[in-house]
Protein backbone atom coordinates (compact mmCIF):
# COMPACT_ATOMS: atom_id res chain seq x y z
CA UNK A 1 0.00 0.00 0.00
CA UNK A 2 1.51 3.70 -0.72
CA UNK A 3 1.18 6.07 1.71
CA UNK A 4 0.91 10.13 1.14
CA UNK A 5 3.16 12.17 3.41
CA UNK A 6 1.32 15.54 3.73
CA UNK A 7 3.52 18.21 2.82
CA UNK A 8 5.43 20.70 5.56
CA UNK A 9 4.43 23.94 6.25
CA UNK A 10 6.28 27.04 6.33
CA UNK A 11 5.49 29.99 8.53
CA UNK A 12 6.57 33.32 7.68
CA UNK A 13 5.76 37.17 7.99
CA UNK A 14 4.31 39.53 5.47
CA UNK A 15 4.51 43.30 5.86
CA UNK A 16 1.08 44.88 4.99
CA UNK A 17 0.15 48.00 3.28
CA UNK A 18 -3.50 49.24 2.23
CA UNK A 19 -3.45 50.24 -1.30
CA UNK A 20 -6.41 52.45 -0.59
CA UNK A 21 -5.70 54.40 2.35
CA UNK A 22 -1.82 53.68 3.22
CA UNK A 23 -2.28 51.84 6.59
CA UNK A 24 0.49 49.59 7.59
CA UNK A 25 1.06 46.13 9.40
CA UNK A 26 2.22 42.89 8.86
CA UNK A 27 0.46 39.18 8.93
CA UNK A 28 2.01 35.69 9.82
CA UNK A 29 1.16 33.42 7.54
CA UNK A 30 1.32 29.58 6.72
CA UNK A 31 1.65 27.74 3.99
CA UNK A 32 1.78 24.61 2.28
CA UNK A 33 5.64 24.02 0.90
CA UNK A 34 4.63 21.38 -1.40
CA UNK A 35 0.72 21.61 -2.73
CA UNK A 36 -0.61 18.98 -5.09
CA UNK A 37 -2.90 20.02 -7.94
CA UNK A 38 -2.91 23.74 -6.58
CA UNK A 39 -1.18 24.99 -9.94
CA UNK A 40 0.97 28.27 -9.05
CA UNK A 41 -1.21 28.71 -5.75
CA UNK A 42 -0.23 27.48 -2.34
CA UNK A 43 -2.65 27.28 0.33
CA UNK A 44 -2.10 29.98 2.92
CA UNK A 45 -3.52 30.33 6.26
CA UNK A 46 -3.52 33.61 8.40
CA UNK A 47 -2.05 33.03 11.83
CA UNK A 48 -1.91 36.30 13.41
CA UNK A 49 -2.35 39.74 12.25
CA UNK A 50 -0.73 42.90 13.69
CA UNK A 51 -3.13 46.26 12.47
CA UNK A 52 -5.75 47.38 11.22
CA UNK A 53 -6.63 44.27 8.86
CA UNK A 54 -8.92 41.59 9.00
CA UNK A 55 -9.46 38.02 7.38
CA UNK A 56 -11.96 35.30 7.73
CA UNK A 57 -10.55 32.24 9.31
CA UNK A 58 -10.26 30.19 6.68
CA UNK A 59 -7.53 28.78 4.06
CA UNK A 60 -6.84 31.39 1.39
CA UNK A 61 -8.64 34.11 2.31
CA UNK A 62 -7.94 37.72 1.40
CA UNK A 63 -6.91 39.89 4.15
CA UNK A 64 -8.82 43.09 4.19
CA UNK A 65 -8.34 46.49 5.54
CA UNK A 66 -10.79 47.14 8.48
CA UNK A 67 -10.69 50.80 7.82
CA UNK A 68 -11.43 51.22 4.19
CA UNK A 69 -12.49 47.74 3.32
CA UNK A 70 -9.55 47.27 0.58
CA UNK A 71 -7.89 43.63 0.01
CA UNK A 72 -4.14 44.34 0.97
CA UNK A 73 -3.32 40.62 -0.06
CA UNK A 74 -5.42 38.33 -2.00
Amino acid sequence: METLSMGTRETYTEKLACPKCGTTGSAKLEENANPLHRGNRLDRKVIEINGPFQAEPKLDAPIRCAQCDAVVLD
